[in-house]
């Protein structure tokens, strides 16, 4: 399983962890190949000399530039350039592992049309993979793995199946099913990706062989305040909502879908612990955000019984009683407790 493009959108990365992550890819040897570098318009002015460095080094890696219009459009120029029989995405500051090439040999191939494996995350010292242990044809689960996708708590043990790391796809699958990133979506994007791979799938092939690492990046542990992502995160859920109507999926799927993407998003804007506006002023914009992701009506489907843990039950608690001041106290410990525990490590 040689024949293999791999695109990395590169942006806001040190160049030093792009070299390790591109030499993560070039010391499995691989016979056929290609390194596809997509500079999504970086402000940093030595990247482009670095990687055309890069290119200039081994005939295997290509570089394209374009103005910034986020990682969903690089990748979509990554895939039209894309040569090769498989594909992989890869982040430019991850890594595989360094049997990649050895564990993909050990797959069976069949001509499938995509595989997904095991991955770590990687934070400082701390790594976790996670795993199903044993080799498994998720097909008749596919509902599941929607609502693992749009945000259902516990489903599929928590598994990253919306992830676009970690798993290799056919490139005549992505293809024909015309299978391509939403420009539109500046949040999520691998999520949406995802729903149609999955959607196409005849079969939903699952190894259990560690072959990705993923580092997360401190810049998004600090969670900076963006306002920008009550619209990237609105987007997503009309995608994700008009996905489900439009092909007749199960409700089920998506019963939380507005609640755990307020929930991420007010972490991110009204109730992040850096926002100096007034509570008034806070109060208003969460009513605001309340009412345009319509989680009124989110919130009557689900029950207690439906969110796992003690401090889950709590916040969806304070959710339905629309307790907006406690819910407020209640993020904003959240965050001190996590940034207090960042900056001791």
């Amino acid at each position: 399983m040689d024949s293999i493009s791999f695109i990395i959108p590169v942006y806001d990365v040190k160049i030093e962890d792009l070299k390790k992550t591109i030499k993560s890819i070039t010391k499995q040897e691989f016979k056929d190949y290609e390194i596809i570098l997509i500079n999504d318009g970086s402000p940093d002015k030595n990247l482009e000399p670095n990687c055309l460095k890069l290119v200039k080094e081994n005939n295997n890696i290509k570089y394209l530039y374009q103005d910034n219009s986020g990682s969903a459009v690089a990748r979509n120029k990554g895939l039209d350039e894309a040569t090769k029989k498989y594909i992989v995405f890869v982040d430019a500051d991850d890594r595989l592992t360094d049997n990649y090439k050895e564990l993909l040999n050990s797959i069976e191939e069949k001509e499938f049309e995509f595989v997904i494996m095991d991955y770590s995350v990687l934070h400082q010292d701390n790594e976790k993979l996670d795993s199903f242990k044993q080799k498994t044809d998720f097909i008749d689960q596919k509902n599941d793995i929607y609502a693992n996708i749009m945000f259902y708590p516990d489903k599929m043990n928590n598994f990253l199946f919306g992830s676009i790391w970690g798993k290799i796809f056919l490139r005549k699958y992505i293809e024909e099913n015309k299978i391509r990133f939403k420009p539109e979506l500046r949040k999520a994007q691998d999520r949406m990706f995802m729903l149609n791979i999955i959607y196409y799938a005849k079969n939903i092939i699952y190894y259990p062989l560690w072959v990705y690492r993923y580092r997360i990046n401190e810049k998004s542990i600090t969670h900076k305040i963006n306002y920008k992502m009550i619209d990237y995160y609105y987007e997503l859920y009309k995608r994700m909502k008009d996905f489900c109507v439009s092909l007749d999926i199960d409700s089920e799927c998506n019963k939380f879908l507005q609640y755990n993407i307020v929930n991420e998003l007010v972490l991110l804007t009204v109730f992040h612990m850096d926002n100096e506006k007034k509570y008034k002023e806070i109060k208003k914009e969460y009513k605001e955000i309340y009412k345009k992701f319509e989680l009124k009506e989110g919130l009557k489907n689900i029950k207690f019984k439906d969110v796992p843990s003690k401090k889950g039950k709590v916040k969806l608690f304070l959710y339905k009683n629309n307790n907006i001041y406690i819910l407020y106290k209640f993020f904003i410990k959240q965050q001190k407790k996590n940034r207090k525990r960042m900056f001791e490590r």
